[in-house]
């Protein structure tokens, strides 16, 4: 395996291990929006369900 052979292969890899990351971080960043919506939703329900005195 030459040299240009072995620095073709590790940009490919670099590459598809950026996309993977990147792919990463947008479910991340979609969990965490899903997640603090449910936390807001459950507060309030919470406080709905909050016995009057």
């Amino acid at each position: 395996m030459g040299v240009p052979q072995t620095m073709e292969s590790l940009k490919e890899r670099a590459a598809f291990i950026r996309e993977s990351l990147h792919k990463s971080q947008t479910i991340t960043e979609s969990m965490v929006s899903i997640l603090g919506s449910f936390d807001h939703r459950l507060s309030a329900l919470e406080t709905a369900m909050r016995p009057t005195q």
